[in-house]
């Protein structure tokens, strides 16, 4: 990529806030806020899509792809556990 943003070594320059910050990912994140600070202004006033036609929404899945039991909190709380541990371990 050209501004290089892709480049780990930035992500974690600009988490390290008391160390060696780096702060050009925070200019590139406050400069896609006002592309998207316009576009919600304008999004309410339209009446359809840009690209025409209607918005429908997608059809419910297929009674097969809908999970059989509800989600229960504990299951929940430990895949959220172990995804935190995972990225912690990543950024080690």
């Amino acid at each position: 990529m050209v501004s290089g943003m892709t480049d780990t070594t930035k992500v974690i320059g600009w988490r390290d806030v008391f160390g060696n910050w780096n702060p050009t990912l925070a200019f590139v994140l406050a400069a896609a806020i006002i592309p998207m600070a316009i576009a919600w202004r304008i999004a309410p006033r339209r009446r359809s899509p840009m690209s025409g036609g209607a918005l429908t929404p997608p059809p419910p899945p297929p009674p097969s792809a809908r999970p059989t039991r509800p989600l229960s909190s504990a299951r929940f709380s430990s895949a959220s556990a172990g995804a935190l541990r995972a990225f912690a371990q990543a950024l080690r």
